[in-house]
């Protein structure tokens, strides 16, 4: 009897390794790019002292999927990308959580980083997923919101130091779409209704590290399909953003966003054409840099409008091979009679890709971008990346 239950004993560890499966993909971006003397990494992604034409790599990943049930799995991807747009040595891990995800059930749990749920850029971030090689307007130009003052007058047009370290601003949405904290997903109506909610570490514009418990954040997204040619997804979030810096014990209020946003997508034949409309509203102090103090701020008295409308078309005669136009637009509240808080932004995106093999993929993208009350500003890009996958 010993022998039997010894036996079953050194069988049990074996067996359970059998049900554990690694599943894993990973992709390579390499990258000949160009911008104008105007250039800044926190405007177009070209860094200003990279304008010159210049190729290299400019991005490495690699996605895991460890399967431990059929239930739970755990699920991680690692990065390697240029720092600020300059060399290539910041390593991170943006995805990592466990999830479950119960048989024969039509939901799902996420604990750890995981994919913001807001909008749809979120969901297609990843490069070989992307119609343009820019990120939209909304996920990488910087605005004049600090996660550390709050709002200041020509953040990043002038220095602010802030312990000693530069301080840019923040984007209207965190540029690479991952969030902390908890993630539900029900697919109410299969095919036709799902529905996200998260509770995360922060609002969505920055991302903390995944103990951060100073702020927090709500933030939820309903997609519906009426119809096999038309998808419509609306998307809800409020959090707040304050980061610890020297200026803490100034601060006497929290700093808060709320974004509202809806989009859709339209597809018939070789055409799909996408749009989005996004809100935000800040609750954030005044710094007064020329006289180093903080003013009051009224509810919601800064706010800003994203929209954003994408044309593809995928050519009949050369499969594989796409053209797309896209137009974009950040514009800003007044800050007082007659001032906004921030200059309005109008991008114009021309696009083409071809997917070479079931591996490569090229696309091509040459923006135009013009910012208001600053005529002689040339921001324009050329950028063209084969990405490698598999």
């Amino acid at each position: 009897m010993k022998t039997k239950i010894l036996l079953l004993i050194s069988i049990l560890p074996m067996a359970c390794l059998a049900q554990v499966t690694l599943e894993w993909n990973a992709w390579l971006d390499t990258e000949l790019s160009q911008g104008q003397m105007s250039s800044h990494f926190y405007y177009n992604q070209i860094h200003r002292d990279k304008t010159d034409w210049r190729v290299g790599v400019s991005d490495i990943n690699l996605m895991t999927e460890l399967k431990l049930t059929p239930a739970w799995s755990i699920n991680i991807r690692g990065q390697l990308d240029r720092n600020q747009g300059l060399a290539l040595e910041q390593f991170r891990m943006p995805l990592a959580n466990i999830t479950y995800s119960p048989e024969k059930q039509n939901w799902s749990l996420a604990l750890g980083r995981f994919i913001t749920p807001f909008a749809s850029f979120a969901e297609k971030q990843h490069s070989k997923d992307r119609v343009f090689v820019n990120l939209p307007l909304s996920f990488s130009h910087y605005v004049n919101i600090s996660s550390q003052v709050g709002f200041a007058e020509q953040l990043g047009e002038r220095p602010y130091i802030i312990d000693e370290e530069a301080d840019w601003g923040t984007t209207m949405l965190y540029y690479g779409a991952y969030s902390n904290g908890l993630r539900w997903d029900w697919s109410i109506v299969p095919d036709k209704v799902d529905w996200s909610l998260a509770l995360t570490s922060s609002a969505v514009n920055i991302f903390t590290k995944p103990f951060d418990f100073d702020n927090w954040g709500v933030v939820t997204k309903l997609k519906f399909q009426p119809t096999y040619f038309w998808q419509q997804q609306v998307s809800f979030s409020r959090g707040t953003f304050v980061q610890s810096s020297s200026f803490s014990e100034r601060i006497e209020i929290p700093f808060a966003q709320t974004l509202l946003g809806t989009d859709f997508v339209l597809g018939y034949g070789f055409w799909e054409l996408t749009g989005e409309v996004i809100g935000a509203f800040y609750d954030v102090p005044q710094y007064i840099s020329t006289e180093d103090r903080f003013a009051g701020y009224e509810e919601a008295a800064l706010r800003s409008t994203y929209l954003g409308l994408n044309l593809k078309y995928e050519t009949p005669f050369l499969s594989g091979l796409y053209l797309a136009y896209g137009i974009e637009q950040l514009s800003f509240g007044e800050l007082d009679i007659n001032t906004k808080w921030d200059n309005k932004v109008v991008r114009h995106n021309f696009g083409a890709g071809y997917k070479i093999t079931d591996f490569l993929l090229l696309r091509s993208n040459y923006m135009l971008q013009s910012v208001e009350n600053h005529p002689v500003w040339e921001q324009n890009t050329w950028r063209t990346t084969l990405t490698i996958f598999y």
